[in-house]
């Protein structure tokens, strides 16, 4: 007994689902197996859709073809697992990175092949205070503060 090696290219296919692979030799099946074409993974949208460089944002995904999903890919910055919740929705969580930037999201049924997106997530650089003045104040409250920092973009008041 010895170990064969045989690779092929699988042609287009329009339905989802198994279909035997069989091996040939002078024209005779010699063996078989199953292969089963699966709808690709389509992300419609994310939230949210940006999160800090330090990583840890636990990121939902909308979208279809997300049964069986088994790790999200953030442009090159990692890979993580995936939770299917449904046929239409996911989550994952951020992996960090070491600067602001914008990277593809991407999906994979096989932690191989992974299905790129148009929709992108932002790394922010974490916001950060540096003065609030005054410092302190009444319990009665109706006090305006300013607030000095660094990257408060999309911050609310």
């Amino acid at each position: 007994s010895f170990l064969l090696e045989v690779t092929c290219i699988t042609p287009q296919y329009y339905v989802s689902g198994p279909i035997i692979v069989k091996l040939l030799s002078d024209g005779h099946s010699i063996a078989a197996g199953v292969f089963e074409f699966i709808n690709r993974p389509q992300i419609l949208q994310i939230f949210p859709s940006n999160g800090g460089v330090q990583g840890g944002s636990l990121v939902r995904v909308s979208g279809s073809g997300l049964t069986g999903v088994t790790t999200c890919r953030f442009g090159t910055l990692g890979i993580v697992p995936a939770k299917v919740e449904d046929d239409n929705r996911l989550s994952c969580t951020s992996p960090a990175s070491i600067s602001p930037l914008d990277v593809l999201m991407g999906l994979s049924h096989n932690n191989q092949d992974y299905v790129t997106s148009n929709v992108v997530f932002q790394y922010r650089a974490e916001p950060r205070i540096l003065m609030i003045a005054p410092s302190y104040g009444y319990f009665s409250g109706s006090k305006d503060l300013y607030i000095v920092g660094e990257n408060f973009n999309d911050s609310k008041k």
